[in-house]
């Protein structure tokens, strides 16, 4: 059971026909991580999302009526940081923007924060 299927009732979905930019391994990634944002963000328009592919990468683009908080854009990343890329909010003349770049299934996963929780010190005796 995917997440689209869980929240379908409630919330409106990607239209199929943007999905079919996607690669069928990276469908149901890509619809998900737009329904995070669309639960995060509810004042996104779904129905005028648009998806483009760009070389190990797809550009999710969907109209926001209302501006976000960091703290926002944060929880949509969190839900897949291995392959949400970057996510940010652009305004243009027709209004607010969130972008989202999500990597396809061949792109190399990147890290780029480290954290360290703990370290320890063995001592063995012999």
């Amino acid at each position: 059971m995917s997440l689209a299927s869980a929240l379908a009732r409630t919330h409106q979905s990607i239209p199929a026909a943007t999905l079919e930019q996607c690669g069928e391994e990276d469908r149901v990634i890509v619809e998900n991580i737009a329904l995070v944002a669309q639960e995060t963000l509810p004042a996104l328009n779904m129905a005028q999302a648009t998806i483009t592919k760009e070389g190990g990468k797809y550009l999710l683009a969907i109209p926001c009526l209302s501006a976000a908080t960091l703290r926002e854009l944060r929880a949509i990343q969190t839900y897949n940081p291995a392959r949400v890329h970057d996510i940010r909010l652009t305004a243009r003349e027709g209004g607010l923007t969130l972008r989202i770049d999500i990597g396809n299934g061949a792109a190399p996963l990147t890290c780029t924060e480290l954290e360290v929780v703990r370290l320890t010190k063995r001592s063995r005796w012999f």
